[in-house]
C-alpha cells in the first residue's frame, strides 16, 4: 500500500547559544532507535546526544560537533523534544540530571506505547470473540455458509491487522509517527466493532442474506476507512493547513459511523430492511466512500482496495438512469460536475462542489417539494422553518417507507456529512494549502453519487 501523509510542521525550540533549532517527530525508525540503544551500555549523556542528533532538522552537526555543543543548549533540546506531543511526550523530572531524566522518559515512552498496543490488540480480540458468542447463540438454522463467510472475513480482518504491524515493525519502510500507530489502531478497533454489529445482523436476520456476499468488499472498505480516519485523526492534532478541516471531517465521520452502526442494530432486532440492494449496502460501504473523500481533502491518499471502489462504481452508474426518471433537467447538473472534472480547470474543485452541491439540493426538493410536507400525515413540530421545510423533514419524507427504523436518520446524517464537504471544498479549498487533483475530483464525485443512489432508490419504491 502507497501512503503519503503531509508532514506536519517540525518541532522548534529555542535555545540560549544556536538560536530555534528544528527537530523531527517521533517516528516508527526512531521508536526502533531507542529500543536499540536502551539495550546498549551507554553512559546516559552519550544515549541522549546520540538520540538528539539524530532527530536535528536544522541545523544538522555531526555528531562530533553536535556533542561540542554547550550543555544548556543541549539541555533545552532535550527538555523540549521529550516534552513536545509528537517527541516523546514525557516530562523530565526537575530533580534529576537531564541526562538521567531523559532516559527515563525514553523509558517511560516505550513502556506507554507498548501498554497502549497491548490494550488495542486485546480489544480487537475482545470484539472478535463476542462476535463468535452471538453468532453460536443466535440460533442461524440453514445459513452455515454465511456463518462461515463471516467467520472467514473477522478472521482475515484481524489476521490484516496483525500483519500490518508486524510489516511496519519489520520493515521500518513508512516514517509513521507513534500518533499514527496509536491512531490506527484505535481507528481500526471502531471499525471492527462496526463489523461485528454488521455480521451480527447478518446473521440473525434472514432478509439480510444478500449482504454475506458483499462481506468481503465491505470489510475491506472498513479496514481501509480505518487508515484513512487515522490519518486524519492526526492531522486534526498538528499544527498546519489542513488542521481545521481534519477536525471537523474527523468529528463527522464519526458521528455518521454512529449512525450507520445503529441501522445494524435495529436490523439485528429483526427489523425489515430495505428491498433496494444498494439500500442495504449503503451504511457499511458509505463509511468507506465518507473517509475516502475526507481524506483526499485534506491531503492523505492511499490505495484503496479495488473491491471497495467498484462498489462505489456500481452505485454511481444507477444514478443517471435514476436522475432521467425525476426530471431529466438534472441530468444536465450531474454531467455539470462530471464535466468539471473532465475541463480539470484551474477552479475545476470549486465548480465541482457548487454543481454537486446544487444537484443534491434539487434532488431533495425534487423528492421532497413543500407542497407534499405540508400536506404529509408524517409531519412533525419542527419540520418547517420560516415557512420552508428542513432538510431532515424532507429526507424523513424521501424515506417514508422506512420511517420508525434508524436508516432515515443515518440517510440524514450521509447527506449532511457530504453538504459539509462540498462546502469545504467550495469556499476554503485556499485554505488548505492545495486544490485536488483528478483522481481526488472523482473520489468526491463518487461520495455525492452514492448519497443520491441512496435518495433515488428509496423514492422509487426499491426501499
Amino acid at each position: 500500500m502507497t501512503v503519503v501523509i503531509r508532514t506536519p510542521d517540525p518541532i522548534e525550540i529555542a535555545t540560549p547559544n544556536q538560536g530555534v533549532v528544528r527537530m523531527k517527530w517521533l517516528t516508527l525508525n526512531s521508536q526502533v532507535m531507542l529500543e536499540e540503544l536502551q539495550g546498549e551500555a551507554l553512559a546516559p549523556r552519550e544515549s541522549m546526544l546520540r538520540i538528539l542528533r539524530e532527530h536535528l532538522l536544522a541545523p544538522t552537526p555531526s555528531l562530533q560537533e553536535f556533542t561540542a555543543w554547550p550543555a544548556p543548549d543541549v539541555d533545552a533540546l532535550a527538555r523540549g523534544w521529550a516534552m513536545h506531543p509528537i517527541g516523546l511526550n514525557q516530562p523530565l523530572d526537575e530533580k534529576e540530571e537531564v541526562a538521567a531524566a531523559f532516559r527515563s522518559a525514553v523509558t517511560a515512552n516505550l513502556a506507554a506505547s507498548q501498554a497502549r498496543w497491548g490494550e488495542l490488540f486485546r480489544g480487537q480480540l475482545e470484539v472478535m470473540d463476542r462476535q463468535q458468542k452471538r453468532l453460536m447463540t443466535a440460533g442461524m438454522q440453514g445459513i452455515a455458509e454465511s456463518i462461515q463467510r463471516i467467520t472467514a472475513v473477522e478472521r482475515s480482518w484481524q489476521h490484516s491487522l496483525f500483519d500490518r504491524f508486524a510489516e511496519l515493525n519489520r520493515t521500518m519502510r513508512v516514517q509513521e509517527s507513534l500518533f499514527q500507530r496509536q491512531a490506527l489502531m484505535a481507528a481500526s478497533e471502531d471499525h471492527a466493532r462496526f463489523l461485528t454489529d454488521m455480521t451480527s445482523a447478518i446473521a440473525a436476520n434472514a432478509k439480510l442474506a444478500s449482504l454475506a456476499d458483499m462481506l468481503s468488499p465491505i470489510t475491506e472498505g472498513l479496514r481501509a476507512a480505518a487508515e484513512h480516519t487515522a490519518r486524519l485523526d492526526v492531522l486534526a492534532g498538528l499544527e498546519g493547513p489542513s488542521r481545521a478541516a481534519a477536525a471537523a471531517l474527523s468529528q463527522g465521520l464519526s458521528s455518521l459511523s454512529e449512525t450507520a452502526r445503529a441501522v445494524f442494530v435495529d436490523w439485528e432486532r429483526l427489523a425489515i430492511p430495505p428491498v433496494g440492494a444498494w439500500l442495504r449496502e449503503a451504511p457499511g460501504v458509505e463509511i468507506f466512500s465518507a473517509s475516502r473523500a475526507a481524506a483526499v481533502v485534506v491531503g492523505t491518499v492511499q490505495d484503496d482496495p479495488p473491491a471497495a471502489v467498484e462498489r462505489l462504481e456500481i452505485a454511481a452508474l444507477r444514478v443517471e438512469p435514476l436522475l432521467s426518471r425525476v426530471n431529466p433537467q438534472l441530468i444536465q447538473l450531474y454531467q455539470g460536475a462530471a464535466g468539471a472534472i473532465v475541463r480539470a480547470g484551474p477552479d475545476a474543485t470549486r465548480h465541482m462542489a457548487t454543481s454537486l452541491r446544487e444537484l443534491l439540493t434539487h434532488v431533495l426538493h425534487t423528492l421532497a417539494p413543500d407542497e407534499a410536507l405540508q400536506n404529509w400525515s408524517g409531519r412533525q413540530p419542527g419540520d418547517f422553518v420560516n415557512g420552508r421545510p428542513t432538510r431532515a423533514a424532507r429526507i424523513r419524507y424521501i424515506l417514508r417507507r422506512l420511517l420508525g427504523t434508524s436508516y432515515a436518520q443515518f440517510v440524514s446524517e450521509d447527506v449532511a456529512r457530504t453538504i459539509d464537504l462540498m462546502q469545504l471544498l467550495h469556499g476554503d479549498t485556499h485554505r488548505l494549502g492545495h486544490s485536488l487533483d483528478t483522481a481526488g475530483q472523482r473520489i468526491v464525485l463518487r461520495r455525492v453519487e452514492g448519497v443520491i443512489a441512496i435518495l433515488l432508490e428509496a423514492e422509487f419504491g426499491e426501499g
